[in-house]
């Protein structure tokens, strides 16, 4: 039966006017009486192909039309078969129940086909749909009687199924509907508290581990289903707390380990919904905690007892859930209750009836060889959570400084400390009359302590204290309270004296500011705020307002620590500086920016000249400088208008884009492209007004010289950033910086050479939207036909190809790659003519004698054949071919591998006959190369038949995977770097003959040592799959391979080579095996390094450890070794090695060729570890020959001679 077929005609016809067609049902129905087949490869497809059908419902439709078909057809068979069975009174096996399984197999993979969604085509609506459910679920819930396990199984899944079905469509439209109908509502919950009825009663054993798990999973479904509320709920459910004691009884020691995980998955899904009222949970004043208080004390009891001491870890991750749960949706929902932050969490830190089973878990982590520690970690962090970390210390204290050992018997409690979650509702004010106190007390602690150990310990201390202060922070309270000027001074002195606890402090400053400023706009998704804030909008404005006034002082504070820390440490204090920023008022921003705008022209006005630039007082200001720049880049994003012309003029007019100092040019280019970004966000500059500054701006920049290496990328990143916004009638400007982005091209950074890429195809775009460029605006150019220009890419290509009429080879190459990007972007707006004439332009500087031109052409001609019309690059083979072939003999084989690749290519799509057809002319001095394309056409047909057979086969077996083509990311990267090679090898076969000659292999030795194989030395390699482009930054490492591999090993192919045993289906290894091992050393000896190859690597080691050698630092300078005693010692130890391992590798060929000792017969009898002889295979020994070895022994010269006198 044709899949595509029915499918097609199912979606084509499954509406509402063709559901009475009877060719149809017939279709539908003949598919699902097959998913019922006693044969599995039918049942198999036949489900395939209706979950197909289903799963593909008609564009007007969420769910298939013809669910409803299906699931009326499901209850019929259910009941027919539940019929069938009950009337041969045959329990658990028949054809009834084989029916029922195969269809619960089947409709556990659409459950959708009961959804409400497809209702409305039902002809009864959604009075069918719920017939239909009920009918099922009642099947469903009958099923267990018929004493069939798997039936049993299957029924609990679906009916699993089912309820998340359920539960995904309230949550759907809760979010379209925010009030869901009461009646409705009221409905779902009824039939799963009738379902959860029917389960109770039908209870499985706790040793059942076939049954259970199921029945667990579908309980834990249907009680949330019945007794969860998603409205705020003022009483926990009465029938929770039975339903929760029957499923924690799973956990008993008895039960089977997939039983006990089960029951963990009910508890925890019970636990994670609102099926507990949160003012229980609480302890609020008025509330009924018995329910809550029944399960903790069955929690309680059960920690202690000995029958559930093998689930110990699955129950405190029980209660940890449920206590992380409660906290979470204290924190999100407070409508509630009335009262205040404070008073909330007074109460639940008093009252809350979860309080005994922190005193239960302490204890039993304080338990000797207790083994569940991070467990009740875990426990005691959701505590802190939920009743605050003031809460957890006023039952556990801390007790780690002297005097409250002394006083308390009990044992510190150091290990609180990194307990401290990320998020509490603990007040600012108990870490500043709690923790800073003890801060101090470790501190002078730690000075006046004189044991270097106890410095240790209590600085380390000191450090988890401060660590604690973020979560302070986050969602803070009580600032106006907490957060005063003199927590604001004691927190600055701290950030001055002491360099390890700034991290922390200054973690905790953004955290106060972004906590407030995500509850009134969207966060940024890139940064990491995992936990919602308590408060309302309203508190959060007042809060930030509040921030507001301490604002001025601490931008001063944190510019200070700025300049203070190394550069590598300055992000963190750049994002602090740049949040408090965000909030600060005009005034008090602008009091900051006057400041940096004072150190930089006071500094700025005393530049050295570039001779001078390693004098201290230079480097001293030029760092200053730098400093202060890195501050006005974070600042710019808030900076006004009228400031934001100042930054721009300061760096125009200042001298900072002609600073000597690469670094402080770097920075300059960067606040010039973001003062350019930041313009086109202000509303208040009109268009005219902005394309006007960017004008000034590229026009005062002009084309300079005196741009450091360093500043380079960062100049094309700015010119990219300036010319979209270049109004149409300045076009002169994009011409006037064209020669930047094409020398760009050549830069030796990686990131330059992408940005100088980049910004021709912004110039490109620029120029493709029109306008009009002046050419007498540019210096030093001629026009003979007119004064302007009409812009559009055909003119820009043929302003980048004027490079090529260039007097250095340089600037030529530069051009052809310039040009490459170029056409590759623009291929679809540049005409026929045009590619013509540009192919017909670069094609023959393939005869030039200059390398890197050559190198940059063939890069060219990869793009063409790769991505222009066949048409134009068939038409120029003519002149291509011979070129190829002369410039593979012009430069001895340089690119030859790279020529290979392009007459891949050129094969591939044009075919063999075409190629050759332009090589019948070429002189005798080509030979080698004509050969060399008839080689290439040989090993395409060699690889395609191999294919073939391996096609062959592998029919009957799995399929090979393909190998993964990884690409960089970039298309025109993959298309002039990419290799598009099929070939294995990347020599011909000329050249594997010529090295078959010298490496040839003595007659007799192994097959197997192919003399054609490159001979490494056993280096390691990359291995390049189909000659596709590497990306060396991820996944590398699983390409390495040694130079000896011939072929990837395919696992389970070469298995069925092995010898199996068949009784035991284990591999038999034979004593011949060991013969490999000896073939392995023929190998390696056969593959000896080269005398060249030993030659280079020595001469490579003897620059790096010889006295003689030299090294390179990152500036490029050499530094030679100094000639000292050690390094002599070493060299001459080097030396002695050498001779000793040449000395050790003759006496190894000496050992060879001595002779073979004799077999002593009766050694068999020889005791390993003792004199004498022993007893074997119930065989005594004996001092005579035995005549049966001595009857065996073999004659001949290369044969093992026999002792008889076991000498």
């Amino acid at each position: 039966m044709d899949q595509a077929m029915i499918q097609s005609t199912l979606n084509t016809t499954g509406n509402t006017p063709s559901a009475t067609s009877v060719a149809i049902r017939q279709t539908l129905s003949s598919l699902l009486e097959l998913t019922l087949d006693h044969r599995p490869k039918v049942r198999k497809r036949a489900a395939e192909v209706v979950k197909d059908i289903l799963d593909s419902p008609p564009s007007p439709f969420i769910v298939h039309p013809w669910s409803h078909l299906v699931a009326n057809w499901s209850c019929a068979v259910m009941a027919q078969s539940a019929n069938s069975s009950v009337a041969t009174g045959k329990k658990g096996t028949g054809e009834g129940i084989d029916r029922m399984i195969h269809l619960l197999a089947f409709l556990r993979t659409v459950p959708y086909i009961f959804s409400s969604s497809g209702s409305e085509m039902s002809p009864a609506g959604s009075e069918g749909h719920s017939t239909n459910v009920e009918m099922m679920t009642k099947y469903l819930l009958a099923a267990p009687k018929l004493s069939n396990a798997y039936l049993t199984q299957a029924s609990y899944q679906l009916l699993t199924a089912l309820f998340a079905k359920d539960e995904e469509e309230i949550e759907e439209e809760d979010e379209e509907d925010e009030s869901e109908d009461e009646d409705d509502a009221a409905r779902r919950r009824l039939k799963a508290q009738e379902v959860l009825d029917t389960l109770i009663r039908s209870q499985p054993s706790k040793t059942d581990a076939q049954v259970a798990p199921y029945w667990l999973g579908v309980v834990a479904s249907s009680t949330v289903a019945a007794l969860s509320s998603h409205s705020s709920s003022s009483q926990t459910p009465s029938a929770l707390p039975k339903i929760w004691s029957i499923l924690w009884s799973y956990l008993d020691s008895n039960c089977a380990a997939a039983t006990v995980k089960a029951a963990t998955d009910a508890l925890n899904a019970i636990a994670q919904s609102n099926c507990f009222a949160i003012s229980e949970c609480c302890g609020l004043e008025g509330t009924d905690i018995s329910s809550i208080q029944s399960i903790v004390q069955l929690a309680e009891r059960s920690l202690v007892s000995l029958a559930y001491a093998d689930s110990m870890e699955e129950m405190l991750s029980i209660l940890e859930v449920l206590i992380s749960s409660t906290a979470t949706r204290i924190t999100q929902d407070r409508e509630w209750t009335s009262m205040t932050l404070r008073e909330l969490h007074d109460t639940i830190k008093s009252s809350s009836p979860f309080l005994p089973l922190l005193q239960t878990a302490v204890t039993l982590r304080n338990t000797k060889d207790f083994q569940y520690k991070e467990h009740v970690n875990g426990l005691i962090t959701a505590f802190m959570r939920m009743i605050g970390v003031d809460g957890v210390l006023q039952r556990i204290p801390l007790g780690i400084l002297p005097q409250e050992r002394s006083k308390s018997s009990n044992q510190a409690n150091a290990y609180l400390l990194p307990l401290i979650p990320p998020s509490h509702l603990t007040p600012l004010s108990h870490f500043v009359t709690h923790f800073i106190p003890l801060s101090e007390s470790l501190w002078n602690l730690a000075e006046n302590s004189e044991k270097e150990v106890e410095q240790k310990v209590y600085r380390v201390l000191m450090e988890q204290v401060w660590a604690a202060f973020p979560s302070y922070c986050w969602g803070c309270w009580d600032i106006a309270q907490s957060f005063t000027p003199e927590l604001a001074e004691r927190l600055t002195q701290v950030l001055y004296q002491e360099p390890g606890l700034r991290a922390p402090i200054l973690r905790a400053l953004r955290l106060i500011v972004e906590s407030n400023t995500s509850v009134l706009q969207p966060f940024d998704s890139g940064s990491k705020l995992p936990y919602p804030v308590p408060y309302s909008e309203d508190e959060a404005r007042d809060n930030i307002a509040y921030l507001k006034n301490q604002a001025k002082s601490w931008l001063a504070v944190l510019f200070n620590v700025f300049t203070s820390v190394e550069k590598d440490s300055r992000n963190l204090v750049g994002e602090v500086i740049s949040v408090w920023a965000s909030i600060a008022n005009e005034p008090e921003l602008a009091g900051a920016y006057r400041t940096v705008i004072g150190h930089l022209n006071q500094n700025l006005g005393t530049t050295a000249s570039p001779t001078a630039q390693q004098d201290p007082e230079t480097q001293k200001t030029n760092k200053t400088i730098a400093q202060m720049l890195d501050i006005l880049l974070i600042l710019i994003r808030y900076l006004p208008f009228p400031q934001l012309r100042e930054v721009i003029s300061l760096c125009l007019e200042k001298g900072v884009l002609t600073h000597p100092d690469g670094t402080i040019q770097k920075l300059g280019y960067r606040i010039l492209a973001r003062s350019v970004v930041r313009a086109h966000g202000i509303a208040e500059l009109s268009e005219d007004e902005q394309a006007r500054i960017l004008e000034g701006i590229l026009s005062k920049t002009g084309v300079d010289g005196d741009v450091a290496t360093g500043a380079i990328k960062e100049r094309l990143n700015f010119l990219a950033a300036l010319i979209p916004g270049i109004p149409p009638s300045s076009l002169h400007l994009v011409i006037l910086h064209l020669m930047e982005a094409i020398m760009g091209v050549k830069e030796h950074s990686e990131k330059a050479r992408k940005a100088a890429f980049e910004l021709l195809v912004v110039m490109g775009q620029k120029m493709k939207q029109g306008g009009t460029i002046r050419m007498d605006l540019l210096g030093g150019s001629s026009d003979s036909g007119g004064t302007t220009r009409e812009a559009s890419v055909e003119e820009f290509v043929n302003m980048v190809g004027a490079s090529l009429a260039a007097e250095k080879d340089h600037t030529i190459s530069a051009g052809v790659m310039s040009l490459s990007r170029v056409l590759f972007e623009f291929r679809a707006d540049i005409s026929e003519s045009s590619m013509r004439d540009i192919i017909s332009t670069v094609y023959p500087l393939l005869s030039a004698k200059n390398r890197e031109i050559v190198k940059s052409v063939l890069g060219f001609v990869k793009l063409t054949i790769h991505s222009l019309p066949v048409e134009i690059v068939q038409d120029n083979l003519s002149s291509l071919v011979p070129s190829l072939l002369a410039c593979l003999s012009v430069h001895g084989h340089h690119f030859k591998v790279k020529i290979r690749h392009i007459f891949e290519r050129l094969l591939r799509k044009f075919g063999p006959d075409e190629i050759e057809k332009y090589t019948h002319d070429v002189s005798d001095e080509n030979s080698g190369a004509l050969k060399m394309i008839r080689n290439i056409t040989k090993k395409k047909e060699r690889a395609a038949k191999k294919k073939r057979e391996v096609a062959e086969n592998n029919a009957s077996g799995s399929e090979e995977e393909r190998p993964r083509k990884t690409t960089t990311g970039d298309a025109f990267e993959d298309v002039i770097y990419g290799s598009e090679s099929e070939l294995e090898e990347s020599d011909d076969d000329g050249g594997a003959q010529e090295r078959s000659t010298k490496n040839q292999a003595p007659r007799g030795k192994d097959k197997t040592q192919k003399s054609g194989r490159r001979d490494l030395g056993g280096a390691t390699r990359l291995r390049v799959d189909d000659d596709e482009p590497m990306d060396l930054l991820e996944g590398a490492a699983g390409m390495l391979m040694g130079s000896n591999t011939t072929r990837r090993r395919q696992p389970g192919k070469e298995a069925s080579k092995f010898k199996l045993d068949e009784d035991t289906g284990k591999m038999i290894i034979g004593e011949s095996d060991s013969d490999s091992e000896v073939h392995k050393l023929a190998v390696r000896k056969h593959h000896k390094p080269s005398e060249s190859d030993t030659l280079a690597g020595a001469a490579y080691k003897e620059t790096l450890v010889s006295v003689d050698g030299f090294t390179r630092n990152p500036n490029g300078s050499i530094k030679f070794h100094k000639d000292t005693k050690k390094r002599r010692r070493e060299e001459m130890e080097a030396i002695d090695n050498d001779v000793e391992m040449e000395d050790a590798n003759h006496k190894g060929e000496d050992k060879r060729k001595q002779k073979q000792k004799p077999v002593r017969l009766g050694q068999e009898f020889k005791a390993k570890k003792a004199g004498g002889d022993v007893k074997k295979n119930g065989m005594d020994p004996y001092a005579y020959l035995p005549l049966s070895q001595a009857a065996n022994r073999q004659k001949g010269r290369n044969k093992a001679k026999v002792s008889i006198l076991g000498k």
